[in-house]
């Protein structure tokens, strides 16, 4: 079955709370202890920050689902929702991730497009996104999706800083 893009409401903010925790672990759990991971989603991952998050006029969200189950994401910011001053001109991929069982198989490529496609919409002309030094196979997939490291910014996990790489990709 092919995936379905949903977007998302305030109303699913609990159960994108739930994925993004997931995803979240899948994709670092090893890297990071339990107790770096509990503050980072005490502090991040709450459905009142979600909530806020997914009702703010220049953020975009959307679930990724399969067979009606929600098994990826994407957050995206435009203007003054963008978690880096990076100008009027950008739109922000915040976060892009799918449960570890749904990685591959041209998923994210289909958020891309979206991210695409909502930038054109709201006369944005670059995407940028900040990805973990550490992870060589993201960084591969942005740079097949034409794009270019062009700096970086630190990202608090617990008390763990870690630097994560800033991609940026021209319209």
């Amino acid at each position: 079955m092919a995936g379905i893009i949903k977007e998302i409401s305030k109303q699913d903010a609990s159960e994108l709370v739930e994925l993004a925790t997931r995803t979240f672990y899948d994709t670092f759990g090893s890297y990071y202890d339990d107790k770096d991971f509990d503050q980072f989603f005490k502090d991040n991952y709450t459905v009142g920050k979600f909530t806020q998050e997914i009702n703010h006029v220049d953020s975009f969200h959307y679930f990724y689902q399969e067979d009606g189950a929600n098994v990826g994401y994407i957050k995206m910011n435009i203007n003054s929702a963008q978690t880096e001053e990076m100008g009027e001109t950008y739109l922000e991929v915040q976060r892009i991730y799918f449960l570890k069982d749904f990685q591959g198989g041209g998923r994210g490529s289909q958020l891309i497009a979206l991210a695409e496609k909502i930038a054109q919409e709201h006369n944005k002309h670059k995407i940028w996104l900040g990805v973990w030094e550490h992870n060589p196979r993201a960084q591969a997939f942005y740079k097949r999706h034409g794009f270019k490291v062009v700096g970086e910014h630190h990202f608090q996990t617990g008390d763990v800083t870690d630097t994560d790489l800033i991609m940026e990709k021209e319209l």
